[in-house]
């Protein structure tokens, strides 16, 4: 189970591992997909949602744990003061 699939690298990572111990198959779930964002092409078998490339916040996600108990997820957008 991942939160959100970027990238793809950790994945393939762990799918491999466990293939390597013994697993007869590996089954994955996201319930965020950022699609756009995949350096590697590795099947997704269950996918809640399309995600943009944006950074998300809420509904547990931890990048900023200020906004991880809001009960919906949004994205954010930093500002930089001069």
């Amino acid at each position: 189970m991942a939160d959100i699939v970027s990238s793809g690298l950790s994945l393939v990572s762990v799918s491999q591992w466990l293939q390597r111990k013994g697993a007869r198959s590996v089954r994955i779930c996201a319930l965020l997909d950022r699609e756009d964002a995949r350096i590697i092409d590795i099947p997704l078998d269950y996918v809640g949602f399309k995600a943009p490339d944006e950074v998300l916040v809420g509904y547990g996600l931890s990048s900023y744990p200020q906004f991880s108990e809001q009960r919906c997820i949004a994205s954010i957008h930093e500002t930089v003061e001069a």
